[in-house]
């Protein structure tokens, strides 16, 4: 089948998490299926789970795919998310995390969409009035969560549909960000005298 795919159907293929079997491994696999033993169903895939996970995430949960996952020597799926932008990200000065991920999303956006440059996207620009289509929305939701390393839900897109609501968004969800945020308000808080944080404490409770 691999050898029949045009290069866009080999990376709509791809982008799903399915890889392309080796035909030795093909061979021996049929032969399996085939014998006396066999089970009555089964399924062979070379596959890259975590991003068919996410590929099938758009569309509804499957806890199967979720079962093959791979979990660390604790049992625990929540180890320390390592992706080559969240690396960047992590190694990069605080104050400058917010404008890296606006950038790396500005990026992810245009690819998407297949524009010619970055920089003709606008971040307050809503996507659909931009030409974004569904097909492309769950491209972008596809991609942002295999470079964030995060199972982002099917509709991110679409509930924030501009870079500068991902952006927001990301900000509240991602450690990095989030960590930036909390040392920012308690700076703000240092600044401010007992009255000023008595008042701002009254105003919240009322």
């Amino acid at each position: 089948m691999t050898d029949n795919q045009t290069d866009e159907e080999r990376q709509v293929t791809l982008g799903s998490g399915l890889e392309p079997m080796a035909d030795e491994v093909a061979i021996q696999a049929l032969a399996l299926l085939t014998g006396q033993s066999a089970p009555v169903r089964s399924t062979i895939v070379a596959a890259d789970w975590s991003r068919l996970a996410t590929a099938y995430r758009t569309r509804a949960a499957l806890h199967i795919v979720d079962d093959l996952l791979p979990t660390d020597s604790d049992g625990d799926s929540s180890s320390t998310v390592n992706t080559e932008f969240r690396e960047a990200l992590r190694a990069c000065e605080p104050a400058q995390r917010r404008d890296l991920l606006v950038e790396h999303l500005i990026a992810q956006v245009a690819a998407a969409m297949g524009l010619a440059s970055p920089q003709l996207l606008d971040p307050s620009v809503g996507f659909f009035q931009s030409g974004m289509d569904s097909l492309m929305s769950v491209t972008l939701q596809r991609s942002l969560s295999e470079s964030l390393g995060e199972a982002l839900p099917s509709a991110v897109v679409f509930d924030y549909p501009t870079v500068d609501a991902l952006a927001g968004y990301f900000a509240t969800t991602l450690p990095e960000l989030v960590e930036v945020a909390d040392e920012d308000s308690a700076a703000a808080y240092d600044d401010l005298t007992d009255d000023e944080l008595l008042q701002q404490l009254s105003e919240r409770l009322g």
